[in-house]
């Protein structure tokens, strides 16, 4: 699969996500984008030790497979909530990477929202 490239990524993916509709964008999706992305930053910036993601109720998707392109931590809970407003402090989960050292480096956050 190396060689595919991401587009077999996106296959996979596409089996259980759904996204909306496109519309035209306004200056008002800028300026709620920057707000997210400014919220998600200083609040996952603890999470860069994945103890701390753990000690916060954080725990990784599918331990018993090793050598993951991604490690996912995920906290069932902050699905929930976000079934009934969005937080982007609430992630659901938090991605990262195994280092050749052994160390996970965070490299993002995903989330559950409402329909």
């Amino acid at each position: 699969m190396a060689g595919m490239g991401d587009g077999w990524k996106m296959a996979a993916m596409s089996k259980h996500m759904a996204y909306s509709s496109p519309r035209p964008l306004t200056a008002q999706d800028s300026i709620r984008a920057a707000y997210v992305i400014n919220e998600l930053r200083q609040a996952i910036v603890k999470y860069r030790d994945v103890k701390v993601a753990e000690a916060d109720g954080y725990k990784m998707f599918a331990p018993e497979i090793k050598n993951q392109p991604q490690y996912h931590f995920t906290k069932n809970w902050n699905a929930i909530r976000n079934q009934f407003g969005f937080d982007p402090a609430r992630p659901r989960r938090l991605p990262y990477k195994k280092k050749a050292d052994g160390e996970f480096k965070l490299i993002g956050a995903r989330y559950t929202a409402s329909r």
